[in-house]
């Protein structure tokens, strides 16, 4: 998980070795900045980073010969025999470029649900497609790159955003060492933007949306409210618990009323 790999950038820039031994450091199950991809390169490990999941195990990654930036920015292409299609939500497939719903058909896709026709009718089309659940973008070189979840999509004033380019983006702010992005209630909006981060610094929501304007991020993507907190929860293999997060968050706005 990245949180590994961080760790290992950061001793390997304090405390520099040879380390050539590491021929990769695979890498996946939460966001992988790409900055932190690029980082370890320049201490002499190559980050190949990872997409799969439990129903269909390794999905695509990036092989050693990928070049710098696919490594940095994308989640590799498919693996041997595994076919992965991007659909919109009319279920047709899109084109390069054009972010959609990850389907994916191969060998290593699980047979099914036991004893579950609903769940089974929801997650596998009739031909076998495993619908994965997951927004992500296919380059003209066959490159995936994953955008967020359907479920973690936030519906702001009719707008649909996905954290996972706000978390990408503010991963790369210096001060800041993790970052998770949720979905809050807004009475008016529907949902408002909030960044949570871990940091070892002062940091206010004018520092955070100052700079993520310098990226050139959309407005209406721009978070409304930040949490400084001292974790972002995980699961075991390193994946971000949003839910358990954002609970908390709504909690503590309605202790405050």
């Amino acid at each position: 998980a990245t949180t590994f790999l961080n760790d290992l950038v950061r001793t390997l820039h304090a405390s520099p070795r040879e380390v050539s031994s590491m021929r990769a450091f695979g890498c996946g199950g939460a966001p992988v900045p790409p900055d932190l991809v690029v980082a370890a390169a320049a201490v002499g490990v190559t980050v190949l980073r990872i997409y799969g999941s439990t129903e269909g195990l390794i999905i695509s990654w990036n092989r050693a010969g990928s070049p710098l930036d696919k490594r940095a920015n994308t989640d590799g292409v498919a693996m041997p025999d595994v076919e992965i299609e991007i659909r919109d939500d009319t279920d047709h497939v899109v084109g390069p470029g054009v972010e959609g719903e990850i389907h994916v058909r191969g060998p290593e896709v699980c047979v099914g649900f036991f004893d579950d026709p609903v769940r089974m009718a929801n997650v596998f089309t009739p031909d076998g497609w495993l619908r994965s659940g997951d927004l992500g973008v296919i380059d003209t070189e066959g490159y995936l790159t994953i955008v967020g979840r359907k479920k973690e999509i936030i519906i702001r004033g009719g707008m649909n955003i996905a954290p996972r380019e706000i978390e990408d983006l503010l991963c790369e702010m210096p001060a800041v060492r993790a970052a998770a992005v949720v979905g809050l209630p807004d009475e008016r909006l529907g949902e408002l933007v909030c960044a949570c981060v871990v940091t070892d610094e002062p940091l206010e929501l004018a520092d955070i949306v100052a700079f993520l304007r310098n990226l050139d991020l959309a407005t209406y993507k721009l978070p409304q409210a930040l949490r400084v907190v001292d974790s972002i929860p995980m699961t075991a293999s390193g994946k971000l618990r949003k839910a358990v997060l954002r609970e908390a968050i709504v909690a503590e706005m309605q202790g405050s009323r």
